[in-house]
């Protein structure tokens, strides 16, 4: 039997109205709460639904009584920017009787509303949040993003330098937020940035493969048709059946040969565009030529993938080719709920094992987690990206029982 345990945790942060607060509390029930985990937004959030009747416990772990929830004639208990920590999981016995705890971190971040009508509710937002607070230097910069953002992180935020990416001269503008910064690279170079904990990923890059294998090794993502998968909507769809296209668009920043006044060389940016799509197992292209427009989608599934520097139609084309195959496969598509664990995260790898018609089991990436809990008890709802590969044999005898 599995008994759903609930730690939420909010540190109280001075302001000018209130100096004073501080304390720490530390709640273990709310009547709902969801958390959002994933790369394709800016800003992860979550939502915490309290009871009439609440109380914490301090930093003694003493039981304290909240009379006055909403603060409306003392200091507030909560207040936009006080930080939050969600997590949650489960204590159960082995099959040994050995008593388990199994409890996850499922959001980290700052409240961002509150909402004093009842129910009582907490918005928030993870460390996205801070950034919107913070403004960037303004200038003009011809660096990596990842060194140039880098260079605007409020302390304990850290930018993730795997990769360096560049896009050539980037003005930002007087009184312009990090964030705001950030939405404008998503829109104008398409480039994604999002929080993992308290670490900023910026680029085409999406998926850390070290970390999910790393995340596996310490327990595998194993869901079973009839066993732990409650609902879904996944749809089983055959290699032959799926129409896929995507465009592709690479960004070009080219010297024009003559010089700016502070004697840098001036440049021009242009792009580049193919269209890819597959007739059957035979993959064809289309460049597009100035003036002209692609064949509109027709019943298939369109994607649209990024590039910087890419001048070589042909080598678009290929990346294009390679990045969209990822997508053309037998497999499972869409969305699963499942228990609170075992614990998964945008970007693990998990095992979907299909018992009765064992031939339907992979190995998939996941693109995005929406984590809830509360009274209704604690759910995970897991939107799968696309099929790593088929299972083995082997495997399909360890992970099938």
């Amino acid at each position: 039997m599995l008994t759903c345990i609930t730690y939420i945790e909010i540190q109280q942060n001075a302001s000018k109205a209130y100096p004073a607060r501080a304390k720490k509390l530390f709640f273990d029930f709310a009547n709902e709460f969801e958390a959002d985990d994933g790369w394709d937004t800016l800003t992860d959030k979550a939502k915490v639904v309290l009871p009439k009747n609440l109380s914490y416990r301090d930093d003694n772990n003493r039981l304290q009584k909240i009379d006055n929830i909403g603060g409306f004639t003392d200091s507030p208990f909560f207040l936009k920017g006080d930080s939050v920590k969600i997590s949650y999981g489960y204590q159960y016995f082995d099959k040994f009787g050995n008593q388990l705890t199994d409890v996850n971190e499922i959001f980290s971040g700052y409240i961002s509303k509150v909402v004093s009508k009842m129910p009582f509710t907490l918005e928030c937002e993870d460390a996205m949040w801070l950034l919107k607070q913070t403004l960037a230097t303004p200038g003009e910069y011809n660096e990596a993003v990842e060194k140039m953002v880098a260079g605007w992180m409020p302390s304990g935020l850290t930018v993730n330098q795997k990769t360096q990416t560049t896009i050539g001269k980037f003005t930002v503008n007087q009184g312009e937020t990090v964030a705001q910064v950030l939405s404008r690279l998503k829109k104008d170079a398409h480039l994604e940035a999002f929080f993992a904990g308290t670490e900023l990923r910026i680029g085409y890059l999406v998926y850390d493969e070290e970390q999910a294998l790393l995340n596996e090794a310490k327990q595998k993502k194993v869901f079973r048709f009839q066993h732990n998968i409650i609902e879904d909507s996944l749809e089983y769809s055959r290699k032959d059946d799926v129409k896929l296209s995507a465009t592709a668009q690479s960004f070009i920043t080219n010297e024009t040969g003559q010089t700016c006044k502070d004697g840098s060389k001036k440049t021009k940016k242009e792009s580049l565009e193919v269209l890819v799509y597959n007739t059957g197992d035979e993959w064809k292209s289309i460049v597009k030529k100035k003036g002209e427009s692609f064949p509109d989608n027709d019943g298939g599934e369109r994607r649209s993938f990024f590039f910087l520097n890419v001048t070589d139609p042909q080598v678009l084309i290929d990346r294009a080719k390679a990045k969209l195959q990822n997508y053309y496969y037998t497999g499972f598509k869409d969305t699963f709920t499942t228990f609170a664990i075992p614990f998964t995260q945008s970007g693990d790898n998990v095992y979907i094992v299909d018992p009765v018609l064992p031939e339907r089991s992979g190995y998939y990436k996941v693109k995005s987690v929406k984590y809830s809990g509360g009274v209704g008890g604690h759910r995970q709802e897991i939107t799968l990206d696309y099929l790593i590969r088929k299972l083995t044999e082997k495997e399909l005898i360890t992970y099938g029982r």
